[in-house]
């Protein structure tokens, strides 16, 4: 990998611990590793009181869509718009005129409020980097809400009725008309980056842009293993979701399945959406905001973990640290999950929302322990591509091909 000291890297992300999520401990995973590398990395975000990381330094920009009543229906998640933020877009110009990045690492809408200064400072290198299809779509899901599967082909009208199902009519009508403003700035950007190949072909087709490289997110696997086998597991093998406990995510599905095979055992690990109740079944354990280090150490434990999303999941991280407990995984053949698991051989693949086909592969791997172990040991070995130093050295590799004769030895105060 080329070498990072010296090279500055500004991470741009609309949220930050103590705001927690998938795309949260990407950023901060990454930031840390590229500072362990030797890379001079600062933290932009919209979070008012960012709590540091590893020694990494975290700037919060004001935003003035934020200060708006009624703009955002959680004040805690105050999310960047799809279009340049005037109070964000003057104060990220002062911070990128003291830090002077060699590369901006856009993560989300955060990045509407750098692409109106790239003009200015031909120098730096913009980096998008895909989690999702918000770059083109204002639910960021590329989903219909009226007929299965992706959107397809996407129109203003469409796109303002499916968008107002999740944020309304008004703000939908500054969010879509927004996000299609920004796209000629998006595709001009020095690298586009996805987070699976199903995001990468999706971006290509609504941007009308060359199929973007593929970096998939980083699990950090180095720290404390944290407890034993948590004390709510149930006796025996069991099958393990964590997640949201939401419709999309297959929940649903996934009830119905274990349901179909008596003597299977489920247990679920997540967040609840508004209006979900836990099912009152003696075969199901439910257990809500568990931290970190205990989902982890029920993975080492599963027999056998479930991705049953019903969408183009993009990368779940929860797959990836399953395979890296050394845990089979059944999991839809959608979206990221495609890339993750290997059918057949580090677990198996069902049509989405099929919960007979999810019944009977969960089956299959719960009641073969030769299978289970075959295929554990190779979702181990499989899941080493996703790793944080495997993935650091890419992002390497990447910014120091954009910055090649371009770094500045200037002091950042």
């Amino acid at each position: 990998m080329t070498g990072l000291d010296g090279l500055r890297v500004l991470q741009l992300t609309d949220f930050f611990p103590p705001v927690l999520g998938g795309l949260e401990r990407v950023v901060t995973d990454l930031s840390a590793a590229l500072a362990r590398r030797g890379a001079d990395v600062l933290v932009g975000t919209l979070t008012p009181h960012p709590v540091q990381r590893d020694g990494v330094p975290v700037h919060s920009l004001p935003s003035a869509a934020a200060r708006i009543p009624g703009a955002h229906t959680e004040a805690s998640r105050p999310f960047h718009p799809t279009f340049p933020d005037p109070l964000t877009v003057r104060h990220l110009d002062r911070l990128v005129a003291r830090f002077r990045p060699d590369v901006v690492h856009a993560h989300s809408w955060l990045i509407n409020s750098w692409l109106p200064l790239r003009h200015r400072r031909p120098q730096v290198r913009t980096v998008a980097y895909a989690h999702d299809y918000g770059l083109f779509c204002a639910t960021k899901t590329d989903q219909r809400r009226d007929v299965p599967g992706g959107c397809g082909a996407p129109g203003l009208a469409r796109c303002l009725r499916c968008a107002s199902g999740t944020y309304g009519p008004v703000r939908s009508a500054a969010l879509v008309p927004g996000l299609r403003a920004m796209r000629h700035l998006v595709r001009d950007v020095d690298a586009l980056v996805a987070v699976s190949s199903a995001v990468a072909t999706t971006l290509a087709a609504a941007l009308d842009v060359p199929p973007p490289a593929v970096i998939p997110p980083a699990i950090d696997l180095s720290a404390d293993p944290g407890p034993g086998r948590p004390d709510f597991l149930p006796d025996g093998p069991y099958v393990l979701y964590a997640g949201q406990l939401a419709p999309h995510k297959g929940v649903e599905v996934l009830l119905r399945a274990v349901r179909a095979e008596p003597g299977l055992r489920l247990v679920m690990l997540g967040l609840p959406k508004a209006g979900w109740q836990p099912p009152a079944d003696p075969a199901v354990t439910v257990r809500l905001d568990v931290p970190h280090a205990t989902v982890m150490a029920a993975w080492r434990h599963a027999t056998v973990g479930v991705v049953p999303s019903l969408w183009a999941d993009p990368m779940p991280l929860v797959g990836l640290e399953a395979m890296a407990a050394g845990c089979p995984l059944v999991a839809s053949a959608v979206g990221g999950l495609v890339d993750a698991v290997e059918d057949g051989v580090t677990g198996l693949l069902v049509p989405p929302g099929d919960d007979v086909a999810l019944a009977r592969a969960l089956s299959a791997v719960v009641r073969d322990p030769d299978l289970r172990r075959r295929m554990g040991e190779a979702a181990r070995r499989r899941s080493a591509r996703f790793h944080l130093d495997e993935v650091t050295d890419r992002w390497g590799d990447l910014y120091g091909r954009l910055t090649a004769g371009r770094r500045r030895a200037v002091p950042w105060t």
